[in-house]
């Protein structure tokens, strides 16, 4: 799972603004998504309310990226994320409970939409871990320490998040399979009309923004 804590720098304090809208939005999927694994068994939970966006082939954009959790989840959250966006580390964070608490019922799709270059490549150096199998904990240590990224080697990360095969791991870094994969993900994020991150999909519902914490907390967890 996404671990807390660093060994390279101390965090950095979180900057953000969301306004009501996206607030809004946001509490509304979460309502969606507290009563489907509440309610999985009662018709009313597939005739209640529909809230804006939903999108109607929202499955296809689970099929690519990197999937923690069971393909039979109840609720699948797809994220299109960047390791520079403060915002994005705080969801995180909270996705990491959030499917801690509701294992069986609940995956989270990893995908890339980086808006810088320095972000691109931090979400190739994601995609070479992935490889070798090291992907979580190279996520975690990338959101740990953004300020980090672009101004230390690669390879500081990978010692971070304890990737065992650092040769595979550099040559990854030297070829074109994991830019291949973070374009392939840009473009699902265009397709999807993604205008900034995060972004998910909870299961069909389109939300922008994360609105913290506590708020996702009270829909889904009380």
């Amino acid at each position: 799972m996404f671990a807390h804590g660093s060994t390279l720098l101390r965090r950095a304090p979180l900057k953000f603004v969301l306004d009501l809208a996206t607030v809004a939005l946001a509490v509304a999927a979460a309502l969606v998504l507290f009563s489907r694994i509440r309610n999985a068994s009662s018709p009313e939970a597939e005739t209640g309310p529909r809230f804006p966006r939903t999108v109607a082939n929202w499955s296809d954009y689970s099929q690519e990226g990197v999937r923690l959790g069971p393909d039979s989840a109840l609720v699948t959250v797809v994220e299109f994320g960047d390791f520079q966006c403060p915002i994005c580390a705080r969801a995180a964070a909270y996705l990491s409970r959030f499917r801690g608490g509701s294992p069986s019922e609940v995956a989270i799709v990893y995908r890339h939409y980086p808006l810088h270059q320095p972000a691109f490549t931090a979400a190739i150096a994601a995609e070479c871990a992935r490889l070798v199998g090291s992907f979580e904990r190279f996520h975690d240590a990338l959101y740990r320490q953004p300020r980090l990224i672009g101004e230390v080697p690669w390879s500081a990360f990978a010692h971070e998040a304890g990737v065992a095969d650092t040769l595979a791991f550099a040559q990854c870094m030297r070829g074109n399979e994991a830019a291949v994969a973070v374009s392939r993900d840009t473009a699902a994020a265009n397709a999807l009309g993604v205008r900034g991150t995060p972004t998910f999909l909870v299961n069909e519902v389109v939300v922008p923004g994360f609105p913290g914490d506590e708020i996702m907390d009270s829909m889904v967890f009380s």
